[in-house]
């Protein structure tokens, strides 16, 4: 028996012995190929004389290719000055790996431009970038004797210039003038401090600073309720715009003021939320005048306040136990007839509003009779 054949009755028991499920395979019989069957496989042959042949295969099972994708080390690069780092990454076996910047295979020159071929990826080295080297699309193709697969098309943004202007025709050159430029230093650590005091309508004076820990601040600006603040007789900004005062405080001062700062480079804000303590204001209360028997009544007394102001209720002149807002009677009867007064007051202000009165008059049911 040839070699040639010794062989090819090696495939075909290999086959045959998955199909009966013989035991010629190390680990059994399988139901499909797969990459764990890689391997070198031999076969032993005793002929009707005695005689031994022996042939050895090598199978190698390949996975197919997917997820070709290509990652920088840099989110962008500057002209003569960085290096890229670009990572081809597959899923496969036995891979292979070839870069193009367009339409163009990208080569080695093992100075400038590197790739270093592994398994399961491929790294491509440009040192000292340059605009022309990324002009792409830069993509990346994983290939293996099964199939082949691309990677999405990659850019990177390669900052260059400026040039040396020169005319195309006489390539004469003339020098631009000198550019002057600064290094400043981001904005960082912004923060807004006011007064830990407690602060009253009328009383009070607020003053509120903006500063930051880092950075050089070019622009400030101030508002209230995201709305421009600007000075009147009682707010007066600082001559740089890092301060306001505000003297006397009173109620409309209530809300969040922010403080904007700004340079070139970049911005940050802070904010504080002022509280102004006032009231309470006049006294109203709303509800029925006359009801008839057993009606629900209900009284709501309101003042303007900061805190909310705690309410009193009298009847008559005596007072009532109702420390709400609210005076409730579930069912009227007539003695519930009378004079109601009702006070705020103000806990933090110690103020308290005037007495203000409502007359409840309960009257009976009116008589319903068919004519």
């Amino acid at each position: 028996m040839d070699l040639f054949r010794l062989k090819s009755l090696l495939f075909l028991l290999f086959f045959i012995g998955r199909c009966r499920g013989q035991d010629i395979l190390p680990e059994g019989p399988l139901d499909a190929v797969k990459t764990k069957d890689s391997g070198d496989y031999s076969i032993n042959v005793i002929s009707a004389d005695g005689d031994t042949k022996t042939a050895e295969i090598k199978l190698r099972v390949l996975e197919p290719v997917s997820d070709v994708v290509i990652k920088s080390d840099l989110t962008e690069a500057i002209e003569h000055n960085s290096t890229v780092v670009l990572t081809c990454s597959a899923k496969g076996s036995l891979l292979t790996f070839t870069w193009t910047n367009g339409t163009t295979p990208i080569v080695a020159d093992g100075k400038r431009l590197t790739l270093k071929n592994e398994q399961m990826s491929s790294t491509l080295t440009i040192a000292g970038v340059l605009r022309s080297d990324l002009v792409g699309p830069i993509c990346c193709t994983a290939a293996n004797k099964l199939e082949k697969e691309k990677s999405a098309p990659f850019n990177l943004t390669v900052y260059y210039g400026p040039d040396e202007g020169q005319h195309a025709k006489t390539k004469r050159t003339i020098p631009s003038p000198g550019v002057s430029f600064g290094v400043m230093e981001p904005i960082t650590g912004a923060k807004m401090t006011g007064p830990v005091a407690t602060l009253i309508a009328g009383n009070s004076t607020a003053n509120l600073s903006c500063q930051v820990m880092t950075g050089t601040v070019k622009t400030r600006s101030w508002l209230k309720d995201g709305k421009p603040l600007s000075a009147n007789s009682r707010l007066v900004f600082a001559d740089d715009l890092s301060s306001i005062m505000i003297n006397p405080l009173q109620k409309e001062d209530n809300g969040v003021y922010q403080c904007q700062l700004i340079n070139p480079v970049t911005s940050a804000e802070a904010s504080y939320k002022m509280v102004v303590n006032y009231g309470p204001e006049p006294a109203t209360v709303t509800g029925e005048s006359e009801v008839e028997l057993d009606t629900k009544v209900t009284l709501t007394c309101s003042a303007a306040s900061v805190p909310p102001a705690n309410f009193t209720w009298k009847f008559n002149g005596t007072m009532t136990a109702v420390k709400t807002s609210q005076y409730i009677i579930d069912k009227a009867v007539y003695s519930n007839s009378g004079t109601y007064t009702c006070e705020a007051h103000n806990a933090v202000t110690g103020k308290t509003s005037k007495p203000v009165t409502h007359t409840l008059a309960v009257k009976g049911k009116r008589n319903l009779t068919s004519s």
